[in-house]
């Protein structure tokens, strides 16, 4: 009788299985399902992720494409005057502006920079992409710039141009800067600001009211009376360089003021020869005493700086 069940004991086994494989799955073909289904998640993830990004992208072009045709015209303005000057003229314009901001990160105040309308435009004339596209008009508290402008790098722009004039009202008493760009069109924005100093000499610009194309500023966004300007005083002093050297030269500036037919900019400590060649009384314009903070000079002028120096400059 023993040896009848060691016989069935033995065909058993012999037969190459373990029957504990019928009962459960081996640790291979786990790890093999756990990897297939983490595969299956990321394919279907990373597919979610694609079709939303092309999604927003085709929907993106579709919408930026239909505004640029919706704001633009199919013929340029040809009246837009253009001032010819030398290029050495024009190169010692562009001197003459990065002396006076390069000596606003030192401790030497330069003398005026006083910028002639002729010059600006001058400079214009030189580009060859805003050659007979823009036009610069100073005036009393005001600048006006005639555009006709190509948009052949915007979707939807191929052989049209954006035409029209840019405005830029600066009203003392109340301290409101007031920023319009009309076309034939319509106005693609019309905004106000308040700019003003505060107790602990800030520079304060907030939104008043305004829409840019069809879109209004809700009164949610005016009521918060954000600081545009606030991420200027939030510079990492250790670390964020550009930024140093942006407030810096903010902070160098005592005024703007805008004439007839030129554009003046002072500095902290301004000279005589300001006085001697304007008159006591002729300062009009912004006459704002610019950031406050350090004017400790930088070693390197960065990326920012450069391009506050050409925009406020050029």
């Amino acid at each position: 009788m023993s040896s009848s069940s060691y016989t069935k004991i033995q065909d058993i086994e012999s037969d190459g299985h373990d029957p504990s494989s019928f009962t459960k799955p081996t640790l291979q073909t786990r790890t093999r399902s756990r990897f297939g289904t983490c595969l299956r998640v990321t394919l279907i993830l990373f597919g979610l992720v694609l079709a939303f990004t092309l999604a927003t992208g085709i929907y993106g072009y579709v919408w930026t494409a239909r505004t640029v045709k919706k704001w633009t015209v199919a013929e340029p303005d040809r009246d837009i005057p253009i001032i010819d000057l030398s290029r050495e003229q024009v190169e010692v314009f562009k001197d003459r502006a990065k002396l006076f901001f390069d000596l606003l990160l030192t401790d030497e105040v330069p003398d005026d920079f006083v910028a002639t309308e002729r010059e600006i435009d001058g400079l214009l004339a030189a580009s060859d992409y805003l050659r007979g596209g823009a036009y610069v008009h100073l005036d009393v508290d005001r600048v006006a710039v005639p555009l006709s402008l190509s948009v052949n790098c915007l979707p939807g722009g191929r052989g049209r141009y954006l035409v029209g004039s840019q405005s830029f009202e600066w009203s003392p008493e109340a301290s409101v800067l007031h920023a319009r760009m009309q076309s034939p069109l319509g106005d693609l924005f019309d905004m106000k600001f308040h700019l003003v100093r505060t107790n602990d000499g800030n520079l304060s610009l907030t939104f008043l009211e305004g829409r840019f194309l069809d879109m209004v500023a809700p009164q949610e966004f005016i009521n918060e009376n954000y600081n545009l300007l606030s991420d200027l005083y939030d510079c990492d002093d250790d670390r964020d360089e550009e930024c140093q050297q942006v407030r810096n030269v903010l902070n160098g500036l005592n005024k703007i003021s805008l004439k007839k037919d030129r554009m003046v900019f002072s500095a902290h400590g301004k000279s005589k020869k300001y006085k001697e060649y304007h008159g006591k009384d002729s300062t009009y314009g912004i006459s704002h005493r610019f950031l406050a903070g350090s004017q400790k000079s930088l070693r390197k002028p960065g990326w920012k700086f450069h391009l506050v120096r050409r925009l406020m400059a050029y």
